[in-house]
């Protein structure tokens, strides 16, 4: 069996959180979360257990993004990040009561 990546979380909400607990139950390595708000990446990263990080902040060593931002946000979060060859997923509500989509790319 192959180890799960280690992931970095952008975003700080419920999906995040939620997508955070369960990678945790998994086994999977969180190599931190990363937000715009001070204040809300400190409680996911409390809660996960894991180091918090601001946009714009030298990022830890991690094999995939996932960017858990509103749509709105998407774009700028997404060109924000380094282009080092990590995994991005953005990973975004459809439609309330909808399964979440999932977009795959190479950044």
């Amino acid at each position: 069996m192959h180890p799960l990546p280690a992931s970095l979380i952008i975003g700080t909400g419920r999906m995040a959180y939620h997508l955070g607990h369960a990678i945790q139950r998994a086994g999977g390595a969180l190599a931190g979360v990363v937000g715009r708000n001070p204040h809300a990446v400190a409680d996911l990263s409390r809660a996960l257990g894991t180091p918090g990080f601001a946009l714009g902040d030298r990022l830890p060593t991690s094999d995939v993004f996932l960017l858990c931002v509103s749509d709105a946000a998407i774009a700028d979060v997404a060109r924000s990040l380094p282009a080092d060859g990590r995994i991005l997923i953005i990973l975004r509500v459809i439609a309330p009561n909808q399964p979440k989509g999932l977009d795959v790319r190479c950044s």
